[in-house]
């Protein structure tokens, strides 16, 4: 397992990469297979409010206009 900025869960052998549309914007942000959203954005120079990194405390939380989302985290369920 990664911590931190890394990655909560391990990258899985059947991840692939994505592309996030970003509703404000428009913009699209291709998101490479082994990196979380929140990194790649992040690293793009966008400020986003965070405390744990990790899917927990649920601060970093965005709503999903469309697509199926693979929330690998303990704040959201099914």
């Amino acid at each position: 397992l990664f911590h931190g900025d890394e990655a909560a869960i391990a990258p899985r052998s059947s991840d692939q990469a994505f592309d996030v549309v970003l509703n404000k914007t428009g913009r699209t942000i291709h998101i490479p297979a082994d990196k979380k959203i929140l990194d790649v954005l992040k690293a793009e120079g966008f400020k986003i409010k965070v405390l744990c990194t990790e899917g927990v405390c649920g601060t970093c939380k965005v709503k999903l206009v469309s697509g199926i989302a693979d929330h690998r985290d303990e704040c959201l369920t099914d």
